[in-house]
């Protein structure tokens, strides 16, 4: 049958159809309106009649479309092949269609309402092409001249999971975007039927609706519409019996009048009859809707059960009192509901944090109820039902997280990164695990999550079947990409996207910090991160301005964004991180070169967050995405970069002059005059120009044992560029050479491929070499292996005329490997050439220009990983990738898990306890090696996590994790780095080939790699050395953000300066801040003017005094600083140029404040009552702790602030002013401390005023 353009359409449904069934055929007419341009022709089909009486068997001139439900429908049910949609048993399958071409007529029959609805929807998007998302993310709706639907066409279906579901959390944005764009006060009727259809076309059934910022429960007509449209809605955790507790209790409270009620069962007697009368009112509200109640009892807005009348009671006693208490709620819940129902109804129970100690020491909970299990926040199901528990007739649910208010440092509400794969084989375990009846998961606002939301609802419909769709993530991201825009763009970035969830999850954006990722260990693997997300840029970019006009909006809502987000918030922390270590290594001009780069990414990022919500779809998105607004929590910001002040070497509190020295030409070794991290060396040419060289690995000489790039890099101190050389030995060839101080790519650099190249450093340069495979063999077969280096040689630099400046030693180290064994090693195939991609030959590798690529290089692929070389001993560490292990037995009992590995590849999982999985490793250091096993952070609350480890035939050793629940162990940094680190120390090694072997012994232990480190193990994140190792591509990205976004989002205003208020009443979720926004820049200024401050006594100028933290840096009579450990960073004022100080290194504490770092200032003020303010930067209340000492007395630190707490969530990741203390003072000078209980906290200004005013936005007073 063919649906053709303009042509007549009619469409028959039951006049006994449900209300939700009429409102999607009218949804349904609406998309024929819009794809074909129909003309309608409306009908009922009842009895055999059409509307205006012709037989509804028999198809006049206009193709015909039957709707019908089992039970309202019957006349044209019968027409269809309902046997196609019963089960085993010949009941019908709940929320069954079949969708069924027939004697000319398309039948739409569904097994009950919500069946029929579905039916509907599948019509809509896969034969008329209609997206789910054409209003939540504007794809558009395309035109067809005709849909044909072949004859015989017949499609049944029904979902696996029962109730499959959203909770709309956190959702401040999405209101935010409700006021200004729907009209609504708050989120209402209009954006919940855009909400529930939504729901119904992904074929979701079930939401937890909004109630941070109102109550759903609130508004009745809020439940009549869900009911209407067939959406079935329950509650969380915290909220029974359909109560928002958080929004609901106290306005209820106030309308009865009510004065001396609490929210506590405890209490018998009124306050009981109270509460009972709170809940039962509920259940007659929601009496005549499809809803579910959850039972038991937890505090208001998330807060633990409440139980005055148990205080005395302890230990034993007190829990079994508790679980008394929670029974008794239980039971008169149920009998309310009992009372004022009169029906079956969905009830659950959700065993949740003080409610599960309750439940696990013996909690007796009634069988029709659903236990509701729960993951951690972040993507890792805390347990699963146990035998029993999998037979009770209420069936068991999950509540699953893809967005989380956490506390500070833990949220991820920007983005979400949790790979697909990652929530497929969470919930694929759950539901084998009997976890079927309810999926409820957390979405946030639901934008940006699109994707996720998509993939979950597909999944939950079809998580039983074997072969299914979202058994394969890309195959799913393919066809949605395809379906939702032109081109065929679904193979290209279906792998691009699932790359993107790996390595964004391997630290989420919001949870960036500084030294996430090292730029030293074992090459640089924060740049291998970079070039991937290069490369994702690009493309995105190419496609995305290649689409057609109408589809770029949607594009960049549900693809773009999060690439351009990802890409710039990790270079702005690279940057950062680079700026601290070319401090450390003195390469002072490049360190002001990445602050900047930093500052940069900053202005596009916060460009790229202006046109997603007042430029993209005409502005229609404004406030739905404000990552650094609160509320909810604010996403990372402000990295700490090093800018150069003067001579300050910046890596300790007195100022170090950096001394130039002249490279002796016959002995230059490689001592350096630097401190901190990396060895280095400097020459000066000329008396004007300094070139610093640092070497890969941070050592004296360069070792290699596979045929792997590394590298040397060359910083210039000088005014101009320099030019030098590097030669080698025959066996070495250069690659190409990245600049951070050029654009584009690099002019200037010659010899890419031989043993000698020329290049010219601008500001740092870093030249990446390989040993010549050919060589080496050669070298193999000519001598022994048995010596300690194959080959030898050095890395020469001169300068131009040839005068030499400088060598570092590089070698070929191959023993103990016999001939055979090293041949093995280095052959490999014939047409690789080195291990890392993308860092020389045969790839393209593209360089970011304003759109697409402007330029190519070769690469050097990966041999081969299953090869003997990827476990040899190189650089003091052997790396192996698990899903390249080799499993023992028939079947193994160990399940590769495709595009869950972290950062990249797969993950090795354990399905049988037993099952073994082995790895040849080749050591070349004799010794007791540390291993590190990069376990998948998956939980078992009440069982154990372990793996036996066993190094060739000695005992084996036992690996446990302290980490199998939420808050234990080391979980709070596991869920930071997706990744649970677990230490062991092997048995004593010779040199040689071992064999490690890991068995099984729980089920489900999962991992991504394990590592063994030679000697030290020095910090790092991933393990490996991998990725392109060329220092980031620099380009214009001010162009960029004008090509992209637009010149409106170019010109960017400072940030709004953020005022602590003196008098705040409300509790730490609150938005009280006062927000002053500038409408200008400040004044930049050099940061050694800063620092100058502190060499003279400041004094008070008509009741006002600003004091810089960065003056401290003088080490003057008047400024200084105590107990030496503070780093300064750059700050927000003076036009971005401003210092603070700070302790750098997460978790220092100190308890004694004579022995916490201070910062001091001497000032001269005129006498009277004084505020003090200081201008802070934090992250949480752990490392909120600070006080300030006036002369010689030192304020209690819970002093300050009038006594009220300073640490809220809407101080987390920002620069915010606050009025820390109040006193007299009298005339004359006095000295002023900060003294610091806590590493993290930046300090930057102090301002003291004998007014009320607020500290100025700019920086005059």
């Amino acid at each position: 049958m063919q649906f053709k353009r303009y042509a007549p359409v009619s469409i028959f449904c039951g006049e006994q159809e449900t209300e939700s069934v009429r409102l999607a055929v009218e949804n349904l007419k609406r998309d024929l309106r819009r794809v074909l341009d129909c003309q309608l022709e409306e009908g009922v089909a009842e009895s055999g009649k059409g509307k205006q009486g012709t037989p509804a068997g028999k198809p006049g001139s206009a193709v015909r479309i039957l709707v019908g439900t089992l039970g309202s429908g019957e006349e044209i049910c019968r027409k269809a092949d309902l046997e196609r949609i019963r089960d085993g048993e010949g009941q019908y399958h709940r929320e069954a269609f079949l969708l069924q071409e027939k004697a000319g007529e398309l039948l739409i029959v569904g097994s009950d309402r919500r069946g029929t609805i579905y039916g509907i929807y599948e019509f809509c998007e896969n034969w008329l092409g209609v997206s789910p998302w054409y209003f939540f993310a504007d794809v558009p709706v395309g035109t067809k001249q005709e849909v044909e639907i072949p004859a015989g066409y017949v499609k049944a279906d029904w979902p696996d999971v029962e109730y499959r579901g959203i909770f709309i959390n956190d959702e401040e944005e999405l209101e935010h975007w409700v006021q200004r764009y729907m009209g609504e006060p708050t989120i209402g009727i209009r954006t919940y039927e855009k909400i529930f259809e939504l729901l119904l076309r992904l074929k979701m059934n079930y939401i937890w609706p909004a109630m941070h910022v109102n109550s759903f429960n609130a508004v009745r007509e809020n439940g009549a519409l869900a009911h209407r449209m067939g959406i079935v809605v329950g509650t969380s955790h915290c909220d029974m019996l359909m109560r928002s507790n958080n929004r609901e209790w106290y306005p209820w409270l106030r309308k009865k009048g009510y004065t001396d009620t609490v929210y506590d069962f405890s209490l018998p007697g009124r306050n009981r009859e109270i509460l009972k009368e709170y809940w039962r009112e509920s259940i007659e509200q929601n009496r005549d809707f499809e809803v579910s109640y959850t039972l038991g009892m937890r505090g208001i807005h998330d807060s633990g059960f409440e139980v005055r009348a148990l205080e005395g009671k302890t230990g034993r006693e007190l829990l079994e009192a508790k679980i008394e208490l929670l029974d008794s709620v239980i039971r008169t819940q149920e009998a309310l509901l009992e009372e004022n129902l009169g029906k079956e109804t969905v009830k659950t129970f959700v065993p949740y944090k003080e409610v599960l100690e309750l439940y696990d020491n013996g909690l007796e909970v009634p069988e029709d109820l659903t236990l509701i299990w729960v993951n951690d926040n972040y993507g890792y199901v805390r347990r699963y039902p146990g035998e029993k528990e999998k037979q009770r007739r209420g069936g068991n649910g999950l509540y699953y997280h893809n967005s989380y208010w956490a506390p500070p440092g833990g949220s991820y509400l920007f983005l979400c990164s949790i790979p697909l794969a990652h929530t497929r084989n969470e919930l694929k375990k759950a539901y084998e695990e009997g976890i079927r009846k309810i999926w409820v998961t957390n979405f946030g606002a639901m934008k940006p999550l699109e994707q996720q939301m998509s993939f979950y609802a597909a999944f939950a419909w079809e998580a039983g079947r074997e072969g299914a769709l979202t058994e394969d993530e890309q195959a799913f991201l393919g066809q949605w990409i395809d379906r939702t825009f032109s081109g065929g763009y679904g193979a290209e970035l279906a792998p691009l996207l699932t790359e993107y969830d790996q390595l964004t999850n391997t630290r989420k954006v919001e949870q960036m910090d500084a030294d996430a990722f090292s730029q030293t260990a074992w090459g640089d693997e924060a740049a291998g991160r970079i070039h991937r997300y290069e490369k994702m840029y690009t493309t995105v970019n190419r496609i995305w301005k290649t689409l057609p006009r109408e589809e770029q909006d949607a594009f960049f809502q549900l693809i773009g964004m999060k690439v351009h987000a990802a890409y710039y918030t990790n270079l702005m922390y690279y940057y950062a991180d680079r700026s601290n270590l070319c401090m450390a290594q003195g390469k002072k001009k490049a360190a002001q070169r990445y602050t900047d780069l930093c500052r940069e990414f900053d202005h596009a990022r916060r460009s790229m967050l202006h046109y997603y919500n007042h430029v993209m779809s005409n502005g229609k998105w404004n406030g739905i995405l404000t990552p650094e607004e609160y509320p909810p929590p604010r996403t990372a910001m402000h990295p700490a970069c090093m800018p150069p002040v003067g001579d300050l070497q910046g890596t300790s509190c007195e100022a170090i002059h950096i001394p130039v020295e002249t490279v002796d030409l016959a002995h230059s070794g490689l001592e350096s005059p630097c401190k901190g991290e990396g060895n280095g060396w400097q020459l000066q040419q000329d008396g004007s120009q300094t070139l610093i060289v640092t070497t890969w690995n941070q050592g004296q000489e360069i070792v290699f044992t596979q045929p792997v790039v590394k590298w040397i890099e060359i910083g210039n101190e000088g005014a101009a560029p320099a030019r030098c050389s590097l030669s080698g030995p025959e066996w070495i060839r250069f690659l190409d050479v990245s600049d951070s101080g050029r654009e584009g790519q690099d002019a200037g650099n010659f010899g890419a491929g031989t043993s000698k190249v020329v290049c010219t450093v601008d500001v740092e340069t870093r030249i990446l070499f390989v040993p010549d495979r050919e060589k080496v063999l050669a070298a193999l077969k000519d001598g022994p292996v048995q010596a300690y280096s194959l080959l030898t040689g050095e890395i020469r630099i001169t300068e131009p005329g040839g005068r030499p400046v400088g060598s570092v030693p590089v070698s070929v180290r191959l023993s103990p490997l016999s001939v055979e064994e090293a041949v093995t090693l280095w052959a490999g195939s014939r047409e690789k050439a080195g291990a890392i991609p993308g860092a020389g030959y045969g790839q393209t590798r593209s360089y970011v220009g304003c759109i697409g690529i402007a330029g190519s290089v070769k690469e050097i692929t990966r041999p081969d990983k299953a090869s003997p070389g990827n476990c040899v001993e190189d650089d003091g560490r052997i790396c192996a990738e698990a899903s390249k292990g080799a499993v023992r037995g028939e079947g193994a009992g160990w399940k590769q898990i495709p595009n869950l590995g972290r950062d990249s590849g797969s993950l090795l999982e354990a399905r049988e306890p037993g099952a073994e999985v082995s790895w040849q490793i080749t050591v070349l250091t004799p010794g007791s090696h540390l291993l590190e096993l990069h376990r998948f952070p998956s939980l078992d609350s009440v069982g154990t996590i372990q793996v036996g480890v066993v190094l060739d035939q000695e005992q084996e050793q036992v690996l446990t994790t302290a980490s199998n629940d939420e808050h234990r162990g080391t979980w709070k940094d596991n869920i930071r780095n997706n990744v649970d680190k677990l230490y062991l120390r092997l048995p004593y090694m010779e040199a040689g080939i071992h064999r490690i072997t890991f068995r099984a012994i729980s089920r489900y232990f999962a991992f991504t790699r394990f590592v063994v480190y030679i000697g030290d193990r020095r910090e790092n994140s991933l393990g490996r050395m991998d990725g392109d190792q060329h220092l980031p591509r620099v380009f214009d990205i001010r162009e960029c953000v004008k090509a992209y976004y637009g010149q409106e989002a170019a010109r960017l205003l400072p940030r709004p300066v953020l005022y602590l208020p003196a008098d705040t009443r409300g509790s730490s979720l609150d938005a009280e801040d006062i927000l002053v926004q500038p409408d200008a820049w400040g004044v930049p200024v050099k940061a050694e003017d800063l620092v100058k401050g502190g060499v003279d006594l400041p004094g008070e100028k008509e009741g006002r005094l600003l004091v810089e933290c960065g003056a401290a840096l003088a080490n003057s009579s008047y400024a200084w600083m105590e107990h030496c450990q503070w780093q300064w960073c750059s700050g927000p004022s003076h036009g971005e140029t401003g210092l603070a100080m700070y302790i750098r290194g997460a978790g220092q504490r100190w308890v004694d404040p004579g022995q916490a770092p201070a910062l001091c200032y001497r000032v001269r003020l005129q006498g009277g009552d004084y505020v003090i303010w200081i201008r802070a930067m934090m992250w949480g209340d752990d490392t909120c702790h600070f006080t300030i000492g006036l002369d010689d007395v030192l304020v209690p630190e819970k002093a300050l602030y009038g006594g009220k707490r300073i640490w809220r969530y809407s101080n987390e990741q920002v620069w915010k002013w606050i009025p820390v203390w109040k006193t007299a003072l009298g005339a004359g000078e006095h000295t002023l401390r900060i003294v610091t209980f806590a590493s993290g906290i930046r300090f930057e200004q102090i301002y003291i005023t004998r007014g009320e005013e607020l500290p100025p936005a700019l920086e005059s007073v």
